[in-house]
């Protein structure tokens, strides 16, 4: 985990169609996303998995729970996330 004096990246972003996907490096059992939008048919799971990821949407941020995922059950240390259903994309 970084110090104080290191900066880090949490996610990176891209886009395909109609999905933003968020790639994690490591994994977090709760990640928030700033200033995005979703429609009512938002569905998020990770990639290569079939389970649905729970979230709600504080404000204008996204919550994202991962505490029911453990770390044995995910594809590679390095995973994506599929986001479908935000509004914008």
């Amino acid at each position: 985990m970084p110090t104080n004096k290191q900066a880090y990246v949490k996610l990176f972003f891209t886009t395909k169609n109609n999905s933003l996907y968020c790639i994690m490096p490591n994994y977090q059992s709760k990640i928030t996303i700033h200033n995005i939008e979703t429609s009512k048919d938002l569905k998020i799971g990770i990639l290569g998995q079939s389970n649905i990821l729970p979230s709600k949407q504080v404000n204008k941020n996204l919550e994202i729970d991962l505490s029911g995922v453990s770390k044995c059950e995910l594809p590679n240390k390095i995973f994506v996330i599929k986001i479908e259903g935000v509004r914008g994309n």
